[in-house]
């Protein structure tokens, strides 16, 4: 069973959408009322029995596309983790509980990152319902301020996670901004009433508001017995972090971060999502994570999409010099050898000319909406755009 994935049997993920799949690195399969539809329909089965068979099936593209290259996934990365203990029991196309939880029912967020959009943020969803001509970058997910399920599909959340509560392994928390969401505030308080404080809790948030309703979240954690694995989203420092990732105040982010380490320091790590604006930066911010003592730093996300945001459209003298001032932050690739593979894969000219006419326009369009400007915090980029406008190859 070399193509398992313990995610098809025991994982559940569920977008603003109300669309469910089981991680957030599968494509959406149907159309389904309930979680409990969705786990035994006819297509989960289908593609349990792929994965019995040793095959690849295409919802499942994305971590086939990492593997190809001899890139670590989601799948490799659940199968080898402590959380795979019974998998030799998965021998069959149906799963009786759910014990793997990526909520993720709202885009409710307080930042509007470049790299992101309307679908992970509801500040860029409000922004583009403003500025209609960044429709054709990132289009309007909702009428409302903020894309979340259906009441009907939330009950059933707060319900079925209930009737699993004694099986439950482990609860991931992302966004939008999870520490600002209602739903995990309900599922942590009934975590507490169930005397599960010894479930697993990762969260993926920018730790930008620690507080909630009258609640902070380092105060919550401390009663959890089980792994609490806080993973702070940032993706460089200083001034170019408030540009990329719009909302930021930077004292604040770095105040929290140092009260997280004062807490909960083990536990910590640093996620960096790379991209045309931060690369330049790369290499100093993983020197500041090693400063504040950051146990580990993932940088596994470097940017495949939106193509025009990507570092390969940089000239090659630019990318070869990157990657030679990362050669000392080679970490066994927690992100070292996808970036590495990023800045160094072949691009066809023709395509890289039009992405970075694309790139141009984005970030003209966003400065003016913003009221920002690239040259101020990223002005290395300001250097090529000029030639860029016109599908340069330079």
């Amino acid at each position: 069973m070399n193509n398992f994935c313990l995610y098809a049997w025991e994982g559940i993920y569920i977008n603003p959408k109300g669309q469910y799949s089981s991680c957030c690195d599968m494509t959406p399969v149907g159309k389904f009322n309930s979680i409990q539809d969705f786990a035994n329909s006819k297509q989960m089965k289908i593609i349990r029995k792929e994965l019995l068979n040793n095959e690849q099936p295409k919802v499942c593209e994305r971590c086939w596309r990492k593997e190809n290259v001899g890139l670590p996934s989601s799948r490799t990365n659940i199968n080898s983790s402590e959380l795979n203990r019974k998998h030799q029991t998965h021998t069959t196309e149906e799963t009786n509980t759910i014990v793997l939880w990526d909520i993720r029912d709202s885009n409710l967020c307080n930042m509007a990152c470049r790299m992101c959009g309307t679908f992970c943020s509801s500040m860029w969803n409000q922004e583009v319902k403003k500025n209609p001509e960044l429709q054709q970058f990132n289009p309007v997910v909702s009428d409302k301020s903020v894309l979340k399920v259906g009441e009907l599909k939330q009950q059933d959340i707060i319900d079925t996670f209930r009737k699993n509560i004694k099986d439950v392994k482990l609860v991931y928390w992302a966004g939008g901004e999870p520490l600002i969401n209602d739903t995990h505030w309900v599922i942590l308080q009934m975590l507490l009433d169930n005397n599960r404080s010894d479930v697993q809790l990762r969260y993926n948030t920018n730790m930008l508001k620690l507080d909630y309703k009258g609640r902070d979240a380092i105060d919550e954690w401390k009663k959890f017995t089980g792994h609490v694995g806080v993973t702070v989203s940032m993706d460089c420092i200083g001034p170019r972090a408030e540009y990329a990732r719009h909302g930021t105040k930077w004292n604040v982010l770095e105040n929290n971060i140092d009260r997280l380490l004062e807490n909960f320091r083990d536990k910590t790590h640093v996620s960096i999502t790379t991209s045309i604006y931060t690369i330049d930066n790369l290499a100093q911010t993983l020197e500041w994570c090693k400063r504040k003592g950051i146990d580990k730093v993932i940088y596994s996300n470097v940017l495949y999409t939106p193509e025009h945001l990507c570092i390969d459209l940089l000239p090659t003298e630019v990318k070869q010099k990157y990657v030679e001032q990362l050669k000392p932050y080679n970490n066994q690739d927690d992100g070292y050898n996808q970036v590495i593979h990023m800045l160094t894969r072949k691009v066809d000219r023709h395509k890289q000319s039009q992405l970075r006419a694309e790139f141009v326009d984005f970030t003209s369009k966003v400065d003016s909406s913003r009221n920002q400007d690239i040259g101020s915090s990223c002005p290395e980029l300001l250097h090529y755009m000029e030639s860029w406008k016109g599908n340069s190859n330079v």
